[in-house]
């Protein structure tokens, strides 16, 4: 029996992760701007502390979001290959051709 989560999954799955990627990232600002209004609301940017807690928190994720695309370009650059990646056509006729060579022994 299948889900209503599952299915959403397979639905965004087959549209290349566009809308799961757009509702993350409406998530993501409506969070920011439901923090910064209950922080002015509760008077908590009013006092220096609160604004020296909510400047940490903030410099915290921006320092992950740099840490995190370094990563990406070392592994980029070292995952790179000298030849370009097959098309799904050139990897069947590779895979037949291949195929075709062996001749399998029975004992």
């Amino acid at each position: 029996m299948n889900s209503f989560w599952s299915g959403l999954y397979d639905w965004t799955k087959d549209r290349r992760y566009a809308a799961l990627f757009f509702v993350t990232l409406v998530g993501f600002f409506g969070l920011i701007i439901l923090g910064v209004v209950l922080g002015m609301c509760t008077g908590l940017l009013d006092t220096p502390e609160g604004l020296v807690a909510m400047s940490f928190g903030a410099g915290v994720f921006i320092l992950a979001l740099i840490w995190k695309a370094i990563r990406r370009l070392q592994s980029q650059r070292r995952d790179a290959s000298t030849f370009s990646r097959l098309s799904r056509d050139e990897l069947t006729k590779a895979r037949s051709k291949l195929m075709k060579g062996r001749k399998f022994k029975r004992l």
